[in-house]
């Protein structure tokens, strides 16, 4: 059996993504396949959880006894666990940079791509094979493109993101339908355990000058839900470690509010972005991922 293991507190893109791979690999190669999740999914990934009633998963016992392991949305060897033999890995599917995936996973078949969305890979698996994904698969391959490019209109949204997308709603027309509830559920998964969310949000980021952790909310309105609730946001913040940022952005308004606790941070912040700071607040226009903050701070180290 090929397990997909999903990374730490997944999102959309980990999971819809694994779980349309595994039944690309089901139905085109005829491979048993499943998906591990060994962490709560975000609030989107556990829409289409619910929405789709997905149950068929890897158990733990699965897990342990597999030989095979292919990763989607994941490139990070510490972001799976010690019993997993990372030479088991046999592909890495993935759009980041910033991790030596080459030297960590030495038998697997890399596909580092520049794309805005790990499910733009996946889905391009199904437009090269001319296999029309089930309803469940194509929407959250959808949804994860959508969240994933900030609705389409992001700076990282790519050619290639945009033709997944088209072809997606092309052979499956009603894959996009339940973008509006996903982004609700994710800014509704935020309030309700906004304090707890900015540590579970979190993603870490090794850099040469060192490691940043990073938290993103994005959300319609953003900027209200901002003044509503920046002291207790601060707060949060605050307590995490040095070198950390919420980039909260604004689907709405196409901004980024970043708030920093760290005074060497925001100095290279400041530098990068040659934006003005209030309050340890920087505003970036147009919005831009954290991913794309990190890889802009590495190269302007």
């Amino acid at each position: 059996m090929i397990i997909l293991p999903c990374m730490k507190r997944p999102d959309l893109d980990a999971v819809g993504g694994s779980l349309a791979y595994a039944e690309y690999l089901q139905r085109k190669e005829n491979k048993k396949v499943k998906v591990w999740i060994s962490d709560i999914p975000d609030g989107e990934a556990r829409f289409y959880l619910d929405k789709f009633q997905v149950n068929d998963l890897a158990s733990i016992e699965e897990v342990k006894q597999a030989k095979e392991f292919q990763l989607v949305d994941l490139s990070r060897a510490e972001a799976l666990p010690d019993f997993i033999d990372l030479s088991h890995v046999t592909k890495v599917i993935d759009h980041r940079f910033l991790h030596d995936t080459k030297n960590n996973f030495p038998h697997a078949v890399i596909e580092l791509e520049a794309v805005g969305a790990a499910a733009t890979q996946i889905t391009e698996y199904f437009m090269r094979a001319d296999l029309v994904p089930t309803a469940p698969s194509a929407s959250m391959l959808y949804g994860a493109i959508y969240s994933n490019t900030l609705c389409l209109k992001g700076d990282i949204t790519t050619q290639r993101d945009l033709d997944a997308a088209g072809w997606l709603q092309q052979k499956v027309p009603s894959c996009d339908r339940f973008t509006e509830y996903q982004l609700q559920a994710r800014k509704q998964d935020i309030i309700d355990n906004l304090e707890e969310s900015v540590g579970l949000e979190r993603k870490t980021f090794q850099l040469s000058t060192g490691i940043y952790g990073f938290t993103q909310y994005e959300m319609i309105q953003a900027a209200e839900f901002w003044q509503e609730n920046k002291t207790r946001i601060k707060t949060a913040i605050n307590d995490q470690a040095e070198r950390s940022l919420l980039s909260l952005i604004d689907l709405s308004k196409h901004v980024s509010i970043l708030y920093v606790n760290d005074a060497d941070l925001l100095q290279r912040l400041e530098h990068a972005f040659k934006q003005p700071v209030t309050d340890n607040t920087i505003i970036l226009k147009p919005a831009l991922m954290r991913k794309q903050i990190a890889k802009i701070l590495e190269d302007k180290k």
